[in-house]
């Protein structure tokens, strides 16, 4: 029998040569994108040979929409940081404009169906997302609610590796050279974990250095602090995902007996407000963005949620700052 499914935007993806939210950024004219001409005709194209039918949710918008209720899905992050001062922002922003904005930070497990029956309770008509999951984009866009990456897609990359850079030039600077990373296994993680740890592994074998080691946190100190002891003779600098995974490392180390920083410097990112109070004090990675840059980071998306096909270009005017404390 000839197959019946519906194409979906992998068929898509596949057809015309592109990603899979390449296809749902074309096809939900997702604003702040840097696609070619060339490549937006080919994914049209590739659609409508499959009789996928493209997201009609900015047209639904347009129209007024149905709630004017918009859904920030993002991972859960510090207390008291310069996160918690935009979201504030962004949430007077759109409620000026005219939107409700309801902040979701989405479970480890069944992420996508958390996000689904929000979406479907309160009738959403737009989702704010920080994950760029491709299987979440493709999904809402199937039941065409439309999708605003909360950072652009052209500055997805340069946001998540630039910690790592700034870690890794301290502990370069401090000749250490057998490095390793720690991360959480959190899935809404993944995507972030990935692109730093592949960052983090070129940027090794450009500077000559071993392969670094990946240790990861799972929420059991006990398990950490075996994985640490196997390497601790070979590793010297520790690069952690985040101030909530680098704080273990430094209790591990100190059941190991192990000096921090002589025996093992340990920088982490974010720069949480339990970052000073460890010890020793945690060396981290600290993110500031005025509240000038967070105004117009958050008019920028009340612009693209009411006209997501002309959305300007603009700077996020984030900033990555080392600050040196005990650990590192």
């Amino acid at each position: 029998m000839p197959d019946q499914r519906q194409p979906t935007s992998r068929d898509v993806a596949k057809l015309s040569g592109v990603s899979q939210p390449t296809v749902s950024y074309v096809l939900n004219n997702t604003p702040g994108q840097r696609i070619s001409d060339a490549t937006r005709a080919r994914v049209h194209a590739a659609a409508a040979s499959l009789g996928y039918s493209p997201s009609r949710a900015a047209q639904t918008l347009a129209r007024g929409g149905r709630s004017r209720v918009v859904i920030l899905n993002a991972p859960e992050g510090p207390a008291a940081s310069s996160r918690d001062e935009y979201f504030s922002i962004l949430s007077a922003v759109l409620d000026d404009a005219g939107w409700t904005l309801l902040t979701h930070f989405p479970p480890s497990e069944n992420a996508l169906a958390h996000l689904l029956k929000l979406v479907e309770s309160t009738n959403a008509d737009a989702v704010l997302d920080a994950f760029n999951d491709a299987e979440t984009i493709e999904e809402l866009v199937r039941r065409q609610i439309l999708v605003v990456p909360l950072v652009p897609p052209s500055s997805w990359t340069e946001i998540l590796v630039a910690p790592v850079e700034i870690q890794m030039d301290h502990l370069v600077n401090a000749e250490r050279r057998n490095l390793a990373t720690v991360s959480p296994t959190a899935a809404d993680e993944a995507v972030p974990v990935q692109t730093r740890t592949d960052h983090l592994r070129q940027r090794c074998a450009a500077l000559g250095l071993p392969e670094p080691v990946h240790l990861w946190w799972t929420g059991d100190l006990d398990a950490l602090t075996d994985d640490l002891r196997a390497h601790a003779s070979s590793v010297d600098g520790v690069l952690a995902h985040n101030d909530a995974t680098a704080l273990p490392v430094l209790s591990a180390a100190h059941r190991l007996g192990l000096r921090v920083p002589d025996d093992l410097a340990v920088v982490g990112a974010d720069d949480s407000f339990l970052a000073a109070l460890t010890v020793p004090a945690l060396t981290s990675v600290a993110v500031k963005q005025s509240p000038e840059s967070m105004k117009r980071s958050a008019t920028r998306i009340a612009h693209a949620l009411s006209r997501p096909d002309d959305v300007p270009e603009s700077d996020l005017g984030v900033e990555f700052i080392l600050v040196a404390r005990e650990s590192a």
